[in-house]
């Protein structure tokens, strides 16, 4: 596998952290097969208060699940692409930020009621 080299911008990359789930979301439209969240307000996310645990909480709609804090094996870069429209068509890449961390949500969600 070729690796390509992509030297951070001058600015300092975010921090960022990945929110995994397990399963798939549905929306409630007509049709819920077409139905993107691209732009929408997925939930709530908050953190327990106790000093020593910090157990992440996501609150989708009526439904609440409970998370955990997972380093990443390896971290990776979240890079966005942009082009030139020069002559020679080059590629650029710019580094948005390095994801180190993800919340994993694995259990089944409970009914908030």
């Amino acid at each position: 596998m070729p690796q390509i080299y992509i030297p951070l911008s001058s600015r300092n990359p975010r921090n960022l952290v990945l929110l995994e789930l397990q399963g798939t979301l549905e929306g409630s439209g007509d049709d819920s097969s077409n139905t993107s969240f691209a732009g929408e307000a997925l939930g709530t996310i908050r953190f327990s208060d106790t000093p020593t645990d910090s157990t992440p909480e996501l609150i989708i709609g009526h439904h609440r699940l409970h998370g955990k804090l997972v380093t990443c094996a390896k971290p990776f870069a979240v890079l966005q692409k942009s082009s030139t429209a020069d002559v020679s068509l080059s590629t650029e890449w710019h580094v948005l930020g390095i994801v180190r961390h993800r919340y994993l949500f694995k259990s089944r969600p409970h009914n908030v009621i």
